[in-house]
């Protein structure tokens, strides 16, 4: 018997409620659905070992996320990437469909139909799920695996076309920064994160300080406040260097307090 068969209806209610959100992602009045969507793919590949962004271009913060995720592999492993899309064309003419576009609706007990039951969904999640049982079975030589899926593939991925040149460019070395093992930026309990953050606010050096910055200068980056994640990255260093980022941390701590 398959892993499929195994699963089958713990896979299909899994399927059919990322079928239901209507991403339609070239209609400002579904990007709530659009997030929606990428917030519970993110929530699904997170237990898989996944470390998950959710990104918009500079510029462009009406448009739907674009998930980024990245699974470390063995040391030495090659390195896969995954591209699919979330967004779905709209389902007009609606008189023509003989059951609802997004209510999912298994026919013969073997044929689903719903709008993106193939274009993208059930090709992208056919994938994620394939995936998680590989993963499961603990193989040796485990490649690192990163998966792209954005929310306009159907209306000209103009968020993504803006968005590549940097995410091509989002490696620590290319920043002057080093690649981390997961153990060397874990954290720990409530209180240990929150000294670990003024640790690093005060000054302290390593992979922790390195992750805060490239994180930092991506967000400064995707919000427009610079004009690349390098510039992002000196600007944060610069505040935190200059104690003006532990400073506003007190500030808030002690307006948070009173």
């Amino acid at each position: 018997m398959s892993t499929f068969d195994e699963q089958r209806e713990a896979i299909l209610k899994e399927y059919f409620e990322l079928l239901r959100f209507p991403t339609i992602g070239a209609e400002p009045m579904r990007l709530k659905d659009c997030v929606d969507c990428a917030m519970w793919l993110k929530k699904w590949l997170v237990p898989q070992g996944f470390s998950v962004e959710l990104m918009q271009a500079p510029k462009m913060l009406g448009t739907p996320p674009i998930l980024l995720a990245e699974r470390k592999g063995t040391e030495g492993a090659p390195t896969v990437l995954f591209y699919g899309h979330y967004d779905v064309q709209p389902p007009d003419p609606l008189e023509a469909w003989e059951t609802p576009p997004f209510e999912p609706t298994l026919k013969d007990n073997q044929r689903v139909y719903c709008r993106g039951a193939q274009d993208d969904k059930g090709q992208f999640f056919s994938f994620l799920c394939g995936m998680r049982n590989f993963l499961s079975r603990a193989p040796q030589g485990v490649p690192t695996i990163k998966i792209v899926l954005e929310g306009q593939e159907e209306s000209g991925s103009t968020a993504l076309a803006a968005l590549a040149p940097e995410l091509a460019a989002l490696i620590p070395e290319l920043f002057g920064l080093r690649s981390a093992e997961k153990i060397e930026i874990v954290g720990g309990t409530p209180a240990e994160n929150a000294q670990i953050t003024r640790d690093i606010l005060n000054g302290a050096q390593g992979p922790k300080r390195d992750i805060v910055l490239l994180n930092a200068g991506a967000a400064f980056y995707a919000a427009g406040t610079v004009k690349s994640i390098a510039a992002g990255i000196d600007l944060a260093a610069e505040l935190i260097d200059s104690g003006a980022a532990a400073a506003k941390l007190e500030q808030i701590i002690e307006a948070s307090n009173r």
